[in-house]
């Protein structure tokens, strides 16, 4: 058999090229810095990956489709805050003012109606403060939790949702014709950044 080097018998080590005891202290060292940077920039990813994920505090009303959860619209909404969802009872063809409120928990809760007439899918049980006003039948100080408000708008009559001086006209596109649902979501922060809370 050959031997593995010039002048150097079979299975002799090459002492002189073999790595020394500080040299392997250092690779290891080396090795172990970069582990350790390795392991950092992994934990920091990992917290901002968390963190992007966290919901932001702030809650967002917002007019999502039913079957795809598709954000149709939202706005920043704070707990307390009223919206109303004004339309016309495709039955009795009268006026509905519904107000609404973002509730601690963002459940939504109603708190008043308002209704010119009553019939199929009207009001007819007296809840909260009754009375007559403007020719309407109104209930105040309602508080009831609904949690998500659903709702199927016509294209044939109007039906718009209020929020701060702006109004949806949810008897258009793409809201019209369409199962939607009204809720107040606290979207990830990620979400919330990039403009589509």
């Amino acid at each position: 058999m050959r031997p593995l080097w010039p002048g150097k018998k079979e299975g002799a080590l090459l002492l002189g090229n073999a790595p020394s005891r500080d040299s392997r202290e250092v690779v290891s060292t080396a090795c172990y810095a970069k582990l350790l940077r390795a392991g950092g920039i992994g934990v920091a990813l990992a917290v901002l990956l968390w963190w992007l994920l966290q919901p932001i505090s702030a809650y967002h009303l917002q007019i999502v489709r039913a079957d795809s959860g598709k954000v149709l619209w939202s706005e920043n909404v704070q707990t307390g805050e009223a919206f109303l969802v004004r339309y016309v009872h495709s039955v009795e063809l009268s006026p509905v003012l519904e107000y609404f409120m973002v509730g601690d928990d963002g459940e939504i809760v109603a708190t008043e109606s308002r209704t010119r007439s009553f019939g199929a899918g009207l009001p007819h049980v007296k809840k909260g403060v009754t009375e007559l006003a403007g020719g309407y039948y109104v209930m105040r100080e309602l508080y009831e939790p609904v949690g998500e408000l659903h709702v199927q708008p016509s294209h044939l009559h109007s039906h718009t949702l209020q929020y701060h001086g702006m109004t949806v006209q949810l008897n258009r596109p793409p809201y019209a014709r369409e199962h939607l649902i009204v809720r107040a979501q606290q979207p990830p922060r990620w979400q919330a950044l990039l403009g589509g809370g």
